[in-house]
C-alpha cells in the first residue's frame, strides 16, 4: 500500500493491528485465564453477528430501509437463512463452555447498565483501549502512534486534507505520502511482537532462535 502511496489507507489498517495485537496478547497472557479470555474473545463475535441479524430482521423502520438498500426481500427466501443462522448463533451463545461467560456478560448489560460490553473487560478486566495497552505493557504506543492513527481512522484530520496553492484551497490527492516511515517501522515492529508471542505461546522452546532470527533478518 505504502509503494502504490495509498499510506492513509495503510494508517487505519495498522492501527487495527495494533489493536489485534493487543486482543491476542492479552488472551495468551500466563497470569491470566487464558481459555477463559478466549471464550470471551470467541462470545464477543457471536454476540457481533447475533447483532448483525437482529438488525437485519428488526421490524422497525430501521430494519426495512436497511432491507431495501441492501436488497434483502424474501422471494430467495433471504429472511428464511436469516431467522435459521439467528437460529444457529442463539444457540452458540447457550453452549456449555460460555456458561460463565454468558452469566458475566448478562450481569454488565443487567446490572452495570452497559450495553455491549467488551470481552476484556469480562471479569474486572481493562474497561478501554487505554486500559488494555497498559496491562500489556504498550501504553507509550497507545498514548503516541494509536492516537495519531486514530486521527484518520476518525477523519479528525480533515483539514489535513487541504493546501493552500498561491492562496487557493485544494484538497489534496488522495494518494501521497507523508511519513510512510512511520507507518512501516511501526506495522513492522507490531508483526514482530506478534510473532514472537504467538511462539512463544505455541513453540516455547523456539522463542530465542526465533528471536534471534528476527534480530538478524528483519530489525537490522
Amino acid at each position: 500500500m505504502i509503494e502504490n502511496q495509498s499510506e492513509k489507507a495503510a494508517e487505519s489498517i495498522c492501527r487495527d493491528l495494533f489493536e489485534n495485537h493487543l486482543y491476542f496478547k492479552f488472551i495468551v497472557d500466563p497470569k491470566g485465564n487464558q481459555k477463559q479470555r478466549a471464550r470471551a474473545y470467541h462470545y464477543s463475535y457471536l454476540q457481533d453477528q447475533l447483532h448483525l441479524v437482529n438488525t437485519l430482521l428488526s421490524k422497525k423502520e430501521d430494519g426495512r430501509q436497511i432491507r431495501r438498500f441492501m436488497g434483502i426481500e424474501n422471494r430467495d427466501g433471504d429472511l428464511e437463512k436469516l431467522e435459521k443462522e439467528r437460529l444457529r448463533i442463539s444457540n452458540s451463545l447457550q453452549r456449555e463452555e460460555f456458561k460463565n461467560i454468558k452469566l458475566e456478560w448478562d450481569y454488565l448489560v443487567k446490572k452495570k447498565n452497559i450495553n455491549y460490553p467488551k470481552w476484556y473487560s469480562l471479569f474486572k478486566g481493562p474497561r478501554n483501549i487505554r486500559e488494555l495497552a497498559a496491562r500489556c505493557g504498550h501504553l507509550p504506543e497507545y498514548l503516541t502512534l494509536y492516537n495519531i492513527l486514530s486521527t484518520q481512522v476518525h477523519t479528525t484530520n480533515v483539514l489535513h486534507q487541504i493546501e493552500n496553492v498561491n492562496g487557493v484551497a485544494f484538497l489534496r490527492n488522495l494518494r501521497i505520502q507523508d511519513n510512510p516511515d512511520l507507518v512501516l517501522q511501526f506495522s513492522r515492529s507490531l508483526g514482530t511482537f506478534s510473532l514472537l508471542e504467538y511462539v512463544n505461546f505455541v513453540l516455547p522452546e523456539q522463542t530465542e532462535s526465533i528471536r534471534k532470527w528476527t534480530i538478524s533478518n528483519i530489525i537490522k
